[in-house]
Parts: structure tokens; C-alpha cells; sequence
């Protein structure tokens, strides 16, 4: 069930959950929020739910509510907030805040041995806006990444490669811009007066993403998202076009020769925005000429003199890489995946649970082996940390189905959900959606995702289940 809060304060200070129902601000329900402590949507300001700042500007007469989730048997003291409502394991409270004053707003946990720890701590200030209110500035887009530069040292291209994407920030038109998968995007805004910087709240495609003045974002497939940020009622908006970019299987496979320009071909989904396409050549000891290059084909030359014969280059396409060793080309044609459970995973679980995959009509045929790279994330349109990467190889002339497992080990029952390294560690929810990617040197083979553990759907054109 969904709490409903908000509304008018009463004569003693108290908001009513009826009165909460009329203004018809609604919340995530309680079970779905994590450990840390929430400020749920503040009217006029926010949408979603977000973890609290520690310090955040309102205007004077506002109504806050916040939300604090504990374990079982713990109970929850509030300081500066009425407590109003308990929910299961989480704890609701509000304070109105008027006048020009800060106000310091504490969480206490309190062990069923009387030990007490902090849950979290802010302070606001109320400010009299009279009828100003929040101003954002318009926002402004950039991307942290190489200058590209055409005399780069062979260090400064290996780190390209092995890097983010090497796509570009295209405008496209007033609020449009154009760059590709794996390409983190900063926004930044502006605020008056700077106490409200806070809560400038971020909404991809609508739903509440973050909080601050600057908000990073990085796609895993490509669409078109709306960015939109400030007052929902008054918000300004940007729209990200985002594609994915692959190099094009070399058919037959060829061998590159030092020396010989050798020509790499690029496509993009959707197709169209090959021209926009950026190109960077590395090899680690030799020369690799150009080094960079855009547009759907690029031409390199490369020169090595590794007295070991362990030569390696690559080549990277916005967000596609080809890594080859002793200058063979080894790529893989498309493939897709069903993926097989060895039992249900509940959404949160201690101990080490294995996901079972069959990929079936893989061929490699090649003369020699290639390598692939089998991911899993916790589905979500941004690129995010991800559960488990494994890579395997694949024998020459392989052609038929191959098995492998990926493995999740989750600890600290009392902890949030969060990636740390190899280990999940989670209370709360895994999420019900799951995302596999499978690539190979040349680029994204085929991705899958499954809703609920039960559906499969498969992205890549001309790959079908």
C-alpha cells in the first residue's frame, strides 16, 4: 500500500493522513525503500523520494516528511519531526518549517538493549521567498572525455581504449542532443537563491532520479530519454538521443600485415548516425596511423616491432572495441542468449546463488580462438555498476550451443543493497529484472533481458530467441 502525505498542518502542527490523501502526494511504498533515511516528495518541488541531504534550503511554510526504514525490533526516535505514521519496519515523520530559521532535523535507533546510533542528521533552512520561489537555469551538457588529440602517445590511446566511450556531444537542435551508449553525460544547472540547490531534483523519462545541481547519466541502449529537471510544474527539459555503435564482422577473417592500411567498418542502431561516429587506432609499443578518425569507416596503418612476436592494436568505434593479438582478426558473428535459472532468486538472499546461461547457435569460424564476455546487471536504462562478468573462450570452428554460469554471493544481511567489488551485499530488493550482455572484440553480440526471471526478450536486430 502506498502512504499517502502531504496537505495542511493543523492547529498543533500535525498533518492528518486524510488531509495528506486530499493533496494526493503519493509515496513509494514503505517496503520498497532502502535502509538509508527518505525525504519523500515535497510539494511543488519533488516527485520521487530521495535520500536526505545534509543540508537543503525550503521556502518558509513548507511541509517536509521523511521516512526512516530499521531493522526488526529496533525502534526509531525522531528530533525536530513529529513522528506520524509507522509502516511494517519504517518510520514516518513531518515538521513545517516557517519563518527564516534553520532547523536541525536528527534520526535515533534505539537496540531493544538501549544502545543508540545515529540514523541520519540534516539541517534546514527556511527562507521567506515571498512569491519567487525556485529558479533553475537552463541546463548545460558536457562529457568528460580526451581531447583526441591526433599526436596522442601510445598511453594516452590505450587509455581511450580502454576507457569510456570516445563518442562526441552533438547538439541536434534546440534542448537535443546526440552521443552513444557508455558515454557519461553531466548536466549542471544553476539555482536561486543557492539555498534550494539541494533539492533541485533530476527525472529521467519522468521518474525522480537525483537530487544537487549536477546530475551524471550513462545510457546501456540506445533510445530517446527526457531529461527534465526543477519544479515538476515548470521544469526545464533536454532530450538525449542515444545510439550503440559496432564494428562490422570482417568477412572472411583477415589477417592485418604491418605496414598495410587495413580499413575497420562501423554501424550504428538505430542506423543513421554513422557519420557522427569517432574513431581512435592504439597499438602498445608500435605506431598506429591516424590515431583518430570519425565517420562510418576508418583506415589505419600499423607499424610494430615486438622482438617477443606478442603484438597487439586495437581499434574503438564511439563505445565498440576490436582488440586483436599478433595483428589477427578474430571476431564473432551474432548470437543469442536464452537463459536457463537454476531456481528462482529471491529478491534478497545471503550466500552464493549461480545463474545458469545456454547461448545457443554461437559459431566462431575463425581459424583460431576468440573470446567472449558474458555480463550481468541489474536491469535499468542507465549504465550502472554491474552483478557478475565472466570471459570465455571459444574454441575455433565452434558451432552450437554453449553453457557457462555466473555466480552472486550476497553478505551483510543489515546493509542496503549496493555492488562492493565481487560481493552483493543486500537487505532490501535485488530487482526483479535482469539484463545479460554478451560481446565479443568486435563489439555487442546480443542482449537480453529477463522481467520477473520468466520473459525473455532479445534487442539486437536480427537476433531472435
Amino acid at each position: 500500500m502506498a502512504l499517502i502525505v502531504g496537505g495542511a498542518a493543523s492547529a498543533d502542527g500535525q498533518v492528518s493522513l486524510q488531509q495528506g490523501a486530499q493533496a494526493g502526494v503519493s509515496v513509494t511504498p514503505s517496503g520498497k525503500l532502502p535502509a538509508t533515511w527518505q525525504l519523500l516528495p515535497v510539494p511543488g518541488i519533488t516527485t520521487g523520494a530521495h535520500p536526505v541531504p545534509e543540508e537543503f534550503g525550503v521556502p518558509s511554510g513548507t511541509l517536509l516528511t521523511f521516512a526512516k526504514k530499521a531493522p526488526a525490533g529496533v525502534t526509531v526516535l525522531w528530533s525536530g519531526a513529529e513522528p506520524i505514521h509507522s509502516e511494517g519496519q519504517v518510520s514516518f515523520a513531518q515538521c513545517l518549517l516557517d519563518g527564516e530559521a534553520d532547523h536541525r532535523i536528527q534520526v535515533m535507533l534505539v537496540s531493544a538493549s538501549g544502545e543508540e546510533t545515529s540514523g541520519g542528521e540534516c539541517v534546514v533552512r527556511s527562507l521567506d521567498l515571498h512569491q519567487e520561489g525556485m529558479q533553475v537555469t537552463p541546463p548545460r551538457l558536457s562529457v568528460d572525455g580526451p581531447e583526441m588529440d591526433p599526436q596522442a602517445t601510445n598511453a594516452e590511446t590505450m587509455s581511450w581504449y580502454f576507457g569510456d566511450s570516445i563518442a562526441a556531444l552533438t547538439q541536434l537542435g534546440q534542448g537535443r542532443w546526440l552521443t552513444s551508449v557508455k558515454k557519461p553525460v553531466t548536466l549542471d544547472v544553476g539555482v536561486v537563491p543557492a539555498p534550494l540547490s539541494g533539492l533541485v531534483e533530476w527525472r529521467l523519462d519522468g521518474q525522480a532520479r537525483s537530487l544537487g545541481t549536477s546530475w551524471t547519466a550513462s545510457f546501456k541502449r540506445p533510445g530517446i530519454y527526457e531529461v527534465s529537471v526543477g519544479p515538476p510544474d515548470f521544469p526545464h527539459v533536454v532530450e538525449l538521443v542515444v545510439y550503440r555503435t559496432r564494428i562490422v564482422d570482417q568477412q572472411p577473417p583477415s589477417t592485418i600485415e604491418a605496414g598495410i592500411p587495413f580499413t575497420f567498418v562501423a554501424e550504428t542502431d538505430p542506423p543513421g548516425y554513422e557519420p557522427h561516429i569517432t574513431w581512435c587506432s592504439s597499438t602498445k609499443d608500435g605506431v598506429a596511423t591516424p590515431a583518430v578518425g570519425a565517420g562510418p569507416e576508418f583506415t589505419v596503418t600499423f607499424l610494430h616491432a615486438a622482438p617477443t612476436g606478442g603484438e597487439w592494436l586495437g581499434v574503438k568505434a564511439d563505445n565498440a572495441k576490436l582488440g586483436q593479438d599478433s595483428y589477427t582478426s578474430c571476431s564473432l558473428p551474432l548470437s543469442c542468449v536464452d537463459v536457463l535459472f537454476s531456481g528462482l532468486v529471491p529478491t534478497c538472499f545471503t550466500g552464493l546463488k549461480s545463474y545458469d546461461f545456454l547461448i545457443t547457435n554461437l559459431k566462431n569460424p575463425n581459424s583460431e580462438s576468440c573470446q567472449i564476455t558474458v555480463s550481468l546487471w541489474d536491469d535499468d536504462i542507465l549504465f550502472n555498476d554491474q552483478l557478475a562478468s565472466k570471459m570465455y573462450t571459444i574454441p575455433a570452428g565452434w558451432d552450437g550451443p554453449w553453457m557457462g554460469s555466473l555466480s552472486l554471493q550476497c553478505t551483510s544481511p543489515n546493509q542496503p543493497c549496493g555492488f562492493v567489488g565481487p560481493v552483493f551485499s543486500c537487505s532490501g530488493e535485488l530487482g526483479a529484472d535482469l539484463f545479460w550482455e554478451v560481446t565479443s572484440q568486435g563489439g555487442l553480440l546480443c542482449e537480453t533481458r529477463f522481467t520477473n526471471h520468466k520473459d525473455i526478450e532479445c534487442f539486437t536486430p536480427g537476433c531472435t530467441p
